[in-house]
């Protein structure tokens, strides 16, 4: 037991940030988004950040770190093919020991690793000594059931404690998910409650051979504005990313579709954004009136 006095003058351990305030150590986080939406570059992109001195997006990862990847879905060959095209932009020279992954061709005939599992936990917890993060790409295929009574809930009941175990003992846990058709992520409510962060990444209107998305943040326990902001991205295919606020995307494309003559309930409907978002934004861009300084009246 803890009295209210020791809580209150005790001493307390700062948020150690692996990448800014969106992923930090001993949390849970996860990234969701549709199929194609760009998880895997965004993803394999941060990997680089982690290991090497260039920051992704708004932000620096502060040091290398020792990162434990489990990707049941690619394979080594189009995985590597990936990373290959990061490291041949930045031209970059990573540790060849800091990051260790686990690709279906490594099991044989066996079924990849499966975290419902006690001997898929078996496996995760001892690949995950020493690790500072552990890296699930797929979690459909990671955390499987094994009858038709293990739905959702069941299931994260299970894995949960061990994760937040993982947490405990030092390792912070990035889970990549697929959304569901109506944008939210699939699978249990208690997913939600139970991560210390939660990424969304949602597709924008491609206008070249860029892929664009945007990056939301649908949860966050411990951080708040600014770093809440949403993000409009933009990943080229040398595998350069570019980023803006999504406040400062949305008012520069509702200012050029006002030059061509929409009216604002038009560009609403051509955003996909309500009328009053457009409004809020023709009013902040807008220039005051200016009024004569003699008596009108």
């Amino acid at each position: 037991m803890t009295s209210l006095g020791a809580i209150l003058s005790g001493p307390r351990t700062a948020r150690q940030s692996l990448w800014g305030p969106l992923l930090c150590e001993r949390e849970i986080v996860c990234l969701y988004g549709a199929a194609g939406v760009g998880k895997t570059n965004f993803v394999l992109s941060l990997v680089h950040a982690l290991l090497s001195p260039h920051p992704f997006l708004r932000w620096s990862c502060p040091k290398p770190r020792r990162i434990k990847y489990l990707d049941p879905e690619m394979g080594r060959d189009r995985f590597g093919e990936r990373l290959q095209k990061i490291v041949d932009y930045y031209q970059s020279d990573l540790p060849d020991d800091c990051l260790d992954v686990s690709f279906p061709e490594d099991f044989g005939e066996r079924a990849y690793p499966n975290i419902y599992t006690d001997e898929g936990k078996r496996f995760i917890w001892q690949e995950c000594q020493g690790r500072d993060l552990l890296i699930l790409d797929g979690w459909l295929n990671i955390d499987r059931p094994l009858s038709r009574f293990d739905d959702d809930d069941v299931r994260w009941q299970k894995n949960f404690p061990f994760l937040k175990r993982l947490t405990r003992y030092g390792t912070t846990v990035l889970i990549i998910h697929h959304a569901n058709k109506s944008g939210s992520y699939m699978g249990t409510s208690q997913l939600r409650n139970g991560v210390d962060c939660m990424l969304e990444l949602t597709a924008l209107p491609r206008q070249d051979e860029a892929m664009r998305c945007a990056l939301r943040v649908d949860k966050a326990r411990h951080f708040g504005h600014p770093d809440t902001e949403s993000l409009a991205l933009t990943h080229h295919f040398s595998g350069m990313w570019e980023w803006e606020l999504m406040s400062e995307h949305q008012a520069s494309k509702i200012a050029d579709l006002e030059t061509k003559g929409l009216k604002a309930k038009g560009i609403a409907e051509a955003l996909g954004l309500t009328l009053s978002e457009v409004q809020q934004v023709l009013s902040r861009t807008r220039k005051p009136t200016n009024y004569a300084t003699e008596d009108i009246f």
